[in-house]
Formats: structure tokens, sequence, C-alpha cells
């Protein structure tokens, strides 16, 4: 339980540190876009903002690493060195579930966002398949090149088997009244309408310009790129960001592909858009919706900026491919910064000192570390007086190292638990009445892990605490506010 405990915090966090750098690369694509306007218009600016979204979340699935656990000298202890050989050494095992947890109200919150992304998460990729499993029906459905070679005039039907060799790609035909598009899983698919052969409805010179366009969109792998952006938005589907984001590569890698096609024929502008129009409006009553559609744009936004930035492109001047090395050195650099930056990522040398906390808030300090008496000549920790039974949590997260009811031939510490905490650090909690953990098991800060007691030399019920650094005892008071 608090293996997931701590999966779903550090969740809950990450979460909203992928929301907070939406947010700030959405002020940044816009500022940019205003200055450089050609920015719109390039596929892989789009792209970045859309990883670094996502670089959160991978941060949160990445192994969790052990955080240099030390392994506790049981020699220090106020007893003999030879009694250390009855405590066996417990190996550190990420996935041993304790019996209890602290739930606390943070607690809670992080595992029912935990619930709710899951849930949403399934929500969008069960929707993504069915648009999947559609776009495969579309294919299944359609007829290959050489099941048309009747219906096909002579030059189309060479045209087109010349293009599925030469390109290493699956021309198919659809009876249905659909948008061209490219799609891949296992094989590369181009799909155009049987509508687009007949008839007069479309001139050679138009039909060239599509499979032109469809064509740019295979050399550039724009289909797997769309394909990859689906699955990141259904992980994200709570960032809206990213779906802005997304929106606008789909836009961008239709406007380079009209750019593309008309770069040597500039005056062809006319006809490339009255040709787009021409199969929007084919294709309007289908109720078929796929993943990479070359001419069909759906806002009538997006359609109108399109149709504006064909006749009118963006800065056409300007080269993208000697901004490439700069943009994608700029989004490793950014994503370096993320992962320094990100919550709960590294922890400095002093987070341990701060994050300790009283194992038993409601107890009073009966004896205080280094005091004089009748047990000790130096009291190596402090005795915490409250009554039998009362809950004892751990002091922070960590590992339990020892957790037994007597060590072999001693008494003084009784029904004894030790915790290895991270920079060295570890708590000795003694003369408990019960234990509620075992060796082995990982423990959060806050959680119950045992009653008190006076087991062991003891003169009443209380707390014995001690607290090591480095395996040298260290004064308790330095490190939690009693």
């Amino acid at each position: 339980m608090s293996e997931l405990i701590n999966f779903s915090n550090e969740y809950f966090v990450l979460s909203l540190y992928s929301l907070i750098i939406g947010l700030l690369l959405y002020f940044i694509a816009h500022v940019s876009s205003y200055f450089k306007p050609f920015i719109t218009v390039w596929r892989d600016y789009w792209l970045v903002l859309i990883i670094l979204c996502a670089l959160p979340l991978v941060f949160s699935v990445i192994p969790y690493s052990n955080p240099d656990f030390s392994v506790f000298d049981v020699a220090q202890l106020q007893f003999t060195v030879s009694d250390s050989q009855y405590i066996r050494p417990v190996l550190y095992n990420p996935y041993h579930l304790t019996t209890d947890s602290h739930l606390s109200l943070s607690n809670i919150s992080s595992l029912l966002w935990l619930s709710l992304y899951l849930l949403g998460l399934l929500y969008t990729l069960s929707r993504l398949v069915i648009q999947i499993k559609l776009i495969h029906s579309i294919i299944s459905h359609s007829e290959k090149i050489g099941e048309k070679k009747e219906t096909l005039s002579r030059a189309n039907y060479d045209l087109l088997n010349r293009l599925q060799k030469h390109n290493n790609i699956n021309i198919v035909l659809s009876p249905l009244a659909i948008s061209p598009f490219v799609y891949q899983w296992r094989k590369k698919y181009l799909v155009m309408s049987q509508s687009l052969f007949k008839g007069k409805n479309f001139s050679q010179q138009q039909i060239d310009l599509i499979i032109e366009h469809e064509l740019i969109h295979v050399k550039n792998n724009d289909q797997l790129l769309v394909m990859i952006s689906h699955f990141v938005a259904c992980a994200l589907w709570f960032n809206p960001f990213v779906k802005f984001f997304q929106k606008n590569m789909n836009w961008a890698i239709e406007a380079h592909c009209d750019s593309e096609v008309l770069i040597q024929k500039p005056h062809l502008r006319k006809i490339y858009a009255q040709t787009m129009l021409k199969i929007l409006r084919q294709s309007a009553t289908t109720t078929s919706n796929h993943m990479v559609a070359a001419f069909s744009i759906k806002t009538h936004g997006s359609l109108t900026m399109r149709i504006t930035n064909i006749m009118k492109p963006l800065h056409p001047e300007v080269k993208l491919k000697p901004k490439m090395k700069k943009l994608w050195a700029a989004a490793i650099s950014a994503g370096l910064l993320m992962f320094i930056t990100q919550p709960q990522s590294f922890a400095s040398p002093d987070a341990t000192k701060q994050a300790l906390i009283n194992p038993v808030k409601q107890a009073k300090v009966s004896s205080a570390y280094g005091a004089k008496n009748e047990f000790h000549t130096f009291h190596k920790g402090i005795d915490l007086s409250a009554s039998i039974d009362t809950p004892i949590v751990s002091s922070g997260d960590g590992v339990v190292r020892v957790s037994t009811d007597l060590l072999e031939n001693r008494k003084n510490y009784g029904t004894l638990i030790i915790i290895d905490h991270v920079d060295g650090f570890h708590s000795v909690y003694a003369h408990l009445n019960s234990r509620n953990v075992s060796a082995g098991d990982r423990v959060v800060a806050g959680q119950i892990i045992g009653y008190v007691g006076e087991t062991g030399k003891a003169t009443g019920p209380h707390l014995h605490l001690e607290l090591l650094k480095d395996n040298k005892h260290v004064n308790p008071s330095d490190y939690i506010k009693f």
C-alpha cells in the first residue's frame, strides 16, 4: 500500500507540473508566433512542445532508484558488538508492501486523482482504438489497384502502380466519399476515394496535386508523428495545452505539405485551393473519421487559415532545416532543466533533517539526549513518556532494517524497530509494546509502525528514540521538533 501511496503522490505532483509546463509553453508559443509567424507552420516546433509537456509523466514512470539507504551498524547501539550476529541483514525490496499505511488527506487526494486519471486514460484510449478500427475497416473494404484495372484509365493505372512500387506503399481505392489519407501501422497505405477517378470530377492535374500532397506525407513520416501525438494526447488527456499543441501540429503538417507541393508550382495555387475545397465538399457527408486526412480540416477557422497560407504563404523564404539543430538543442536543454527542477527529484543534504517528524506527538520528553542516570553514563537517545499502546509513527521515509521482540540474550531495548533513511540517517525505536512492520518493509513518514510499551529495561511506558547519522549518534532534538 505504501508503494501505491508514494507513486500516487509523485504522479499527482508531476501531473500539476505538466500543467504548469504546458501553461508556460502556451504563452511562449503565442509570443513566439507573434514575432516569428513562420513558427505556426513548423511541424517540429509543435512536436517539441508536446514532448516537453509529456516529460514530467515520463519522469514518474522511470523506475525508482534506491536512494542509497545505508546499512545500519547495530554495534552502535547500547549493547555489545557480539549481539549483532543475531540481527539478520535485510535486503532493500522496493516492492515489499507494508500492512499499515498512513492515509492523510493529501494521500487520499492523490489516490483519488490516480483513479480518475486511469479512468480518463481508459476512456480516451478506447476512443482512439475505435478510431483506429474504423480506419482498418475503411482499408479492408477498399480495393487494390490491380482490382480496379478495368475502371481506371491507362494513365492513372500506370501512375498509381509506379508510385506504389517506387514508394513502397499500398495504394487502395475506397468506395466511400472520403478525403485521401495516409495511414501506417505495420504497412503503409495511401487510401483514396474511387470517385476521384470517375467521370470528370477532377482533372488529371488536380489528381496529380492530390497524390503529390499525400506522397509528401509518406516522405516526412507524418502519419507516424500524428499517431504518436494521439497516444501522447491520451496519456495527457487532462492537459488542455497538449490538445492545443496537437491541433497546431496537425495544421502545420498540412500547411508544410501544401508549401512543398506549390514551391515548384506557384502558378497552381488557385487550382490547388479549388481542389482542396472540392474534396471537402465531396467528403462532407461521410462519417468516416481518419487520422491523417490530407485535405480535411474540420474547423472553419483552420480551413480559412490554410487557404490563406496556400494563396499567400507565411514567410516561404525561411529555411527551417538550418534551424532544426537549434530547436532540438533548446528542447534537450529545457528537458534537462525540467528534470533537475522537477518536484521531489533531488534531495538536498539537509532534506532528511527537515523531513523527520515527532514519532509520538502527544508524548512528553522524560529524559533528554546526553542525560546521566542509573542506566547510562550518557543517554544516547530521547525518552518520550506516553501511555501504553499510544501509536508510534515513522519519523521519515525509509526501509525497516530490524524489527524484533527480543535481541538474543539482551533485554535492555525490549521490542525494537530500526529504520534506515536516506543520507546515512537511522532511527531506533525501543521498549515497544507491539510492532506493525517487519524487516524489509518500506515505510513513509507518519506511518504507524508500532505502539508504546515498557518492554526491556524500562521504569514505565515510554518510547526510547535514538537517531544516528553515518552510524554515529546525534541529538534527535537537532532534527525533530518535540
